[in-house]
């Protein structure tokens, strides 16, 4: 499964029941990035090819197989959409041909048995060609993001929501330095109160399912970088359960770039529509020289 913030490409999924049981050159499926490199000794391995090799196969070790062809012709509709990818001019991809070969993927793209899987291979050739230091836009009908009522639309597509179709509910982040300041975070900064007073004023102006997340950073180690907390597999969960997760947090002496930290919140994976609310909790002030980020309001 790709999964890029709101926007996701079908290749493959997993049952929520192997949240955290995976690992491999995908990474974890846990929803937290500092851990996908968790080779198959069960350590973290920084450097790529070490990761890479830890998970390689004797090529030995696996019994032989029969390769299966597709019998049957790719549609006309199945070629026009590849020829549209890997063939012209026009393609969005076409400004890497010359650096990578598009006919193999352009073979696995007549392969697809729809238009949605041919996507597939022109996923995999803009991650190639972005390997390669030539970044390249994705096809526009490759790109879908989720609307509301579980609807779907594509890059490019306006979605205009007014009137009773606006959802009233608002996705929360607490952005929280790992600093001593914020030790005993949920104790020192009555955090229960503050989540109880806050559902109570968004339901009295009409704003139900509201739901919380939380961003951490300037921890040591692998906690320095921002990162999200996963509640349940979620990024975004309710008041009640989002509370016990606030108690995790790995105190340290990291960076102190609040921009960046605000940057990577922005970038989480909010409900269509929904209102968003940012709550800041920094142990540093907000000196120009610890900022990574320059932002432009």
């Amino acid at each position: 499964m790709l999964n890029k913030h709101n926007i996701v490409q079908n290749l493959d999924t997993l049952a929520g029941w192997y949240f955290g049981k995976t690992a491999g050159l995908l990474g974890t499926m846990d929803n937290e990035p500092i851990d996908d490199m968790l080779s198959s000794n069960g350590y973290l391995e920084p450097d790529l090819f070490k990761f890479t090799e830890s998970w390689s196969l004797n090529e030995n070790s696996c019994s032989a197989y029969t390769s299966v062809q597709r019998k049957s012709s790719p549609s006309a509709q199945i070629v026009e959409i590849c020829d549209s990818y890997f063939k012209h001019k026009t393609s969005p991809l076409f400004t890497c041909f010359s650096v990578i070969n598009p006919s193999p993927y352009y073979d696995l793209c007549l392969k697809q048995a729809n238009k949605n899987e041919t996507c597939t291979s022109a996923t995999a050739y803009s991650e190639m060609c972005s390997i390669e230091n030539l970044p390249v836009r994705t096809p526009t009908n490759c790109v879908r993001c989720h609307g509301v009522n579980n609807t779907e639309i594509t890059e490019g597509d306006f979605l205009n929501i007014n009137g009773s179709h606006v959802p009233s509910s608002a996705d929360i982040v607490f952005i929280v330095e790992a600093k001593k300041c914020n030790e005993n975070f949920t104790e020192k900064k009555n955090v229960h109160t503050l989540l109880t007073m806050m559902v109570k004023e968004l339901h009295d102006v009409g704003m139900t399912n509201n739901k919380f997340s939380a961003v951490f950073f300037g921890g040591n180690g692998l906690f320095d970088e921002p990162h999200s907390v996963v509640i349940n597999g979620q990024v975004f969960a309710s008041p009640t359960l989002f509370l016990q997760f606030l108690n995790n947090i790995q105190i340290g002496n990291g960076n102190s770039d609040v921009f960046n930290a605000i940057r990577f919140a922005s970038k989480l994976r909010f409900r269509t529509a929904h209102s968003i609310i940012f709550l800041l909790f920094p142990c540093s002030d907000c000196d120009p020289s610890n900022m990574m980020v320059t932002l432009f309001l």
